[in-house]
């Protein structure tokens, strides 16, 4: 099935941007706190749990085919609505105990809200797969007015985790090699 054309709707896009622009805007949020952690980490002297980290923001394709799949209608209600992945961050850490290090030290800014956890670490799922994903929420202040918006957050122990993600080394490997 072919995407929607909205080329010629004018609010349509407009309207799209400004999404687009909240989420971009939401995961540079969550890794200014990220980097700041590194940062501090490494200024003290401390040991850094962060390794490494990237992020992305969903292209338009594949928000249309999960939507699709998942039986919702193409609205920016269905995405803000049910899209909790749109944007993502993916945090890799060296061992275990740090992600769980960095999770927290991240709740201790009274700005980024818990939605969501899922501790694929605690609780492996039947493949093997381990990490910790989260969804978040935190403010985004516009010129005009301030929005909350999520984003996905994943991490595991050098291991792999999808959306936002903790993963450890091994299996960020093993993911990428797929």
């Amino acid at each position: 099935m072919p995407l929607p054309d909205f080329s010629g709707n004018v609010d349509f896009l407009s309207h799209y941007k400004e999404l687009m622009m909240l989420y971009e805007n939401a995961v540079d949020f969550i890794t200014m706190r990220l980097g700041i952690i590194q940062s501090e980490c490494a200024a003290k002297d401390f040991h850094i749990p962060i390794r490494s980290y990237t992020s992305r923001i969903k292209e338009y394709s594949s928000l249309v085919m999960k939507l699709r799949k998942q039986g919702y209608p193409l609205t920016f209600r269905s995405i803000l609505e049910n899209m909790h992945d749109v944007g993502g961050v993916r945090v890799i850490c060296e061992y275990i105990p740090d992600i769980y290090a960095v999770r927290d030290t991240l709740f201790e800014h009274d700005r980024i809200q818990l939605v969501e956890e899922k501790d694929y670490i605690k609780h492996p799922k039947s493949n093997g797969y381990r990490s910790l994903h989260l969804v978040v929420c935190v403010p985004v202040p516009l010129f005009s007015v301030s929005r909350w918006c999520s984003a996905r957050f994943s991490s595991a122990p050098q291991q792999w985790i999808p959306e936002p993600d903790w993963n450890t080394i091994p299996a960020t490997s093993r993911a990428e090699s797929r």
